[in-house]
């Protein structure tokens, strides 16, 4: 039933059963590590790498391979400390103090001919003003490309005044820092 960003615990003090869940697409992390003391999660990695019965552990030599073959992420659900991962998004993790066990609870569904006659641009525009509901103030990532651009100019119809932000780098083969101040002066965003 849940719809949006999410990573939660909860504790079922009847079963003495502890469940820990990712949203769908996997926008929150989620990480976690198993060692004898039993399950430490966090969505902040360096909480769990830190935990005393985790910081000694070795470093997983195929995770720092997909590392730096993909140059940004590792493979599968694995995580670059041995006995720690990702929870991948759409599941949840259960976990009886014995046993941990990976229950998927949603998966990207096959196209099918949509059954309404909402367009593309409306899905856009109600999925963005319904992630514009927050206790803090809210803002875009635009790298200046077309998606991130996109969501920022729709963003900002519903909430007028939004921040944007972007990272300049040094070579300019990889900056867009550029193009993306140039959509926010036309967007007129902070």
């Amino acid at each position: 039933e849940f719809d949006g960003i999410f990573a939660f615990a909860f504790y079922d003090s009847e079963r003495k059963t502890l469940i820990i869940a990712r949203d769908r697409a996997g926008v929150k992390p989620l990480y976690y590590g198993i060692s004898n003391e039993g399950l430490i999660f966090s969505s902040q990695y360096n909480h769990v790498i830190n935990h005393s019965s985790i910081k000694s552990n070795d470093i997983n030599e195929g995770a720092i391979g997909s590392y730096l073959q993909f140059g940004y992420m590792v493979e599968g659900n694995d995580a670059i400390i041995q006995n720690t991962s990702f929870l991948p998004h759409g599941n949840y993790l259960m976990s009886d103090g014995i046993s941990n066990k990976i229950i998927p609870y949603w998966k990207f569904p096959n196209y099918r001919k949509p059954k309404t006659n909402i367009s593309l641009s409306e899905v856009i525009n109600l999925s963005t003003d319904s992630q514009l509901v927050s206790d803090v103030p809210i803002g875009t990532f635009m790298s200046g490309g077309n998606d991130s651009t996109l969501i920022t100019k729709i963003a900002n119809t519903y909430n007028n005044g939004i921040k944007s932000f972007n990272i300049g780098l040094g070579d300019i083969k990889y900056d867009e820092s550029g193009l993306s101040s140039s959509y926010a002066k036309i967007f007129k965003t902070d």
